[in-house]
């Protein structure tokens, strides 16, 4: 939990390196500004994964994409336990199992993030809010919730704490001349290779001018430039090189295009750009880092007064430049995730939104280089219509890098036309925002009350009982309302749990079958009257049901007509604490009065039921 809130840092992350039922083991905790603690709200999420296929050849195509898998994936859950060593998480027990498959070998990281509830119900912001940067397991992600309205006082940026750049290589001397063939290799003699959705783990993939997935490939000889990341869009190619003209172009090449995977529900973070290349001593441009993730859910997001303007972002970091040597290239844009109901922006504190590409670096001196390539544009998503009353929602590509200081240009831009990341009225991975849900004894039966602030998507509730917090049991289905914007509150009666201590959750169904669990809240309930229950009277769907607790023995049902006619009936044998639950078809009674008679060796009731 928050313990402050002048902070720079909301959450706490930690890598998942297993994932068995509803279990996650954990490493690389870190609980700095943000504990996991039971009943709290997580974010997991697939940053890397084994995409690469059979892509691994030493050629231009090393680094396509092969299967999109399971990167970008996310979705939130619930922690209904914690197993500690000296303090520090080793293992968590969701409320349920993951409803999305994650992966955890050795080409892929999925981690778990905090998702931190801000305000009681309000939040105003008292300081910059940043994340974590990525460091290969942890990080990058930058996450929170405000039931009621957020007002931004500040700022919210994940601007290049994405995937890592490569650097520009160590100096070397040889060869003399431009060589573009070089797409991998174990040997810093060409820049670095960005980082990217792909985990690579064989060093002789770590240096070369080959994007590895989003990820942009390092500058080769002589002297080119870095590629740029991807994201939304691809990211530039690198400066050719000292005289290498186009048909010998050594520049790294840029990450590649994600956008056809790009979903509210699946998301990433900016590509790293790759370094420049170094011959004969000076100094190479480094790659920089690609924006992280936002994710941000509120009721309302407000500025007010005057002010010099607010930023929500997750642009791609510029790259360093070269003296002499190639510049590196630039991060792509990460991604914003807005969960928000209504956009109230002051017009003297206009609010911009961006995931922006950075700019390639240059390659600095008189004679041609390589500059970086721009950085691929990231993307900006919207849960309800994209907002414009002084809103302005950015996703550029990064521009290219000079080759040298008077201006020569070889290196590519960022690709995309500007403003295409930008999605609104999309179903994302925290579909429905849920105020409160509550359960409670009501005699003998349990009631419970829940209410919404916003639903996407969202086809039903499914309300489910447990004894024993391992084996759920669904007991009433209750409909949504899609796509509402508003407080809607909702309601059911449990009548059948009998005696002892109960657990309830809700397990909310999106239409394309994805789903979400509630917290867990436990009631005791205690029998002690007998009592018979028939719902629903009157009956309208040709069925209903009769409950009778509190009794035991044997237990004789009879229905009969107005003139005294037995129309069904039926005999039980009921042991000590148990309870009869019939469902009886009335499909072929004509509409009319009956008589519900039942009888125990004590007691008899009898109950007028009304078909329609």
């Amino acid at each position: 939990m928050i313990s402050k809130f002048a902070f720079s840092q909301v959450n706490g992350y930690a890598k998942v390196t297993n994932i068995s039922d509803q279990t996650l083991t954990l490493s690389n905790v870190d609980e700095t500004f943000d504990t996991f603690e039971a009943g709290e709200q997580v974010i997991i999420i697939q940053i890397q994964d084994d995409v690469i296929g059979a892509n691994t050849n030493n050629d231009a195509n090393f680094g396509n994409l092969d299967a999109i898998a399971s990167a970008g994936l996310y979705e939130l859950a619930t922690i209904l336990s914690i197993n500690e060593i000296v303090g520090v998480p080793i293992t968590i027990n969701l409320t349920s199992a993951p409803s999305r498959t994650y992966n955890t070998g050795s080409n892929s990281s999925v981690q778990i993030v905090t998702f931190p509830q801000l305000g009681s119900p309000n939040f105003t912001t008292t300081a910059d809010i940043t994340s974590l940067s990525w460091d290969g397991n942890v990080g990058g992600v930058l996450a929170f919730q405000v039931t009621g309205t957020l007002t931004l006082n500040h700022n919210i940026s994940a601007n290049g704490v994405g995937f890592r750049g490569g650097n520009a290589n160590g100096n070397t001397t040889l060869p003399a001349g431009c060589d573009n063939s070089v797409f991998i290799t174990n040997t810093n003699s060409t820049g670095e290779k960005g980082e990217g959705i792909y985990k690579s783990t064989n060093t002789l993939h770590d240096f070369g001018r080959a994007k590895i997935l989003n990820a942009g490939g390092g500058g080769s000889f002589l002297d080119a430039g870095g590629g740029g990341g991807g994201n939304f869009s691809e990211g530039g190619e690198g400066g050719w090189g000292f005289n290498c003209g186009a048909a010998g172009a050594a520049g790294g090449l840029g990450g590649i295009d994600l956008s056809a995977h790009i979903t509210g529900g699946r998301v990433f973070m900016g590509g790293g750009g790759g370094g420049g290349q170094i011959n004969f001593g000076g100094i190479g441009g480094n790659g920089s880092n690609g924006g992280g993730i936002v994710f941000v859910r509120a009721g309302s997001l407000v500025t007010t007064g005057t002010c010099g303007g607010r930023t929500i972002s997750a642009n791609g970091g510029g790259a360093t430049n070269g003296v002499s040597n190639g510049g590196g290239g630039a991060g792509a844009g990460g991604t914003v995730v807005l969960e928000v109901t209504t956009f109230i922006i002051d017009a003297g504190c206009p609010l911009t939104v961006e995931a922006n590409g950075g700019d390639g670096g240059n390659a600095d001196g008189i004679l041609i280089r390589g500059g970086g390539g721009g950085g691929g544009q990231g993307a900006v998503i919207y849960s309800s219509t994209q907002p414009t009353s002084n809103v302005t929602t950015t996703t550029t590509p990064g521009d290219a890098g000079f080759d040298n200081s008077i201006g020569s240009q070889s290196a590519g831009n960022g690709g995309g036309v500007d403003g295409q990341g930008v999605q609104d009225n999309q179903n994302t991975g925290l579909p429905v925002e849920l105020l409160y849900f509550i359960a409670e004894a009501n005699q003998s039966n349990v009631l419970l009350r829940w209410a919404t602030i916003q639903e996407i998507n969202n086809k039903h509730f499914i309300i489910q009982r447990s004894r024993d917090l391992k084996s759920w049991t669904s007991i009433d289905i209750v409909k949504g309302r899609g796509n509402y914007k508003g407080l809607l509150y909702y309601q059911a009666l449990d009548q059948l749990p009998g005696d002892g201590l109960f657990y309830y959750r809700l397990k909310q169904v999106d239409f394309d079958g994805t789903s979400a669990y509630s917290s867990i809240e436990g009631v005791s309930i205690k029998v002690i009257n007998a009592q018979l229950l028939v719902f629903p009277n009157p009956i309208v769907e040709q069925s209903f049901q009769v409950q009778l607790r509190g009794v035991s023995g044997q237990v004789h049902l009879k229905v009969v007509d107005m003139v005294g006619k037995t129309i069904w009936k039926e005999e039980n044998t009921l042991k000590d604490g148990a309870y009869l639950l019939r469902k009886i078809t009335t499909s072929d009674w004509p509409a009319g009065i009956y008589i519900l008679k039942v009888s125990t060796n004590t007691q008899t009731w009898q109950q007028r039921i009304v078909v329609k």
